[in-house]
């Protein structure tokens, strides 16, 4: 396989809710968290966290462990549907689909 194809996807969920005058965010499936003043900026800060998470544990190698402690399914091509979600009130979710490389390559979003 040519450097820099990913073998696979994955997609997670990103929440977030406002608690007083914050947005938290969080990535629930790989246990991430961060926030922002404002939606947006909780949103991106999510992203960011969550593709520094994914990068550092590719980086030690532990993968795919921890997919498989999270119960994180590689998919290995693009799912065609995104999932569902539930949503629970004054909440905002989002679905997340990152790349997976198929070496050391940096990890990134698809979507």
């Amino acid at each position: 396989m040519k450097r820099g194809w990913p073998t696979g996807y994955i997609e997670v969920t990103f929440r977030i809710h406002q608690e007083n005058s914050h947005f938290v965010s969080a990535c629930p499936e790989l246990d991430v968290a961060s926030c922002g003043d404002t939606i947006d900026e909780a949103l991106k800060n999510i992203r960011e966290a969550t593709l520094l998470y994914l990068n550092t544990i590719e980086e030690q190698g532990e993968r795919q462990r921890i997919f498989h402690e999270k119960r994180i399914t590689l998919h290995h091509k693009e799912p065609p549907e995104r999932k569902r979600v539930e949503v629970k009130p004054n909440e905002l979710v989002s679905t997340f689909l990152a790349s997976i490389p198929a070496n050391n390559d940096p990890i990134a979003a698809a979507i």
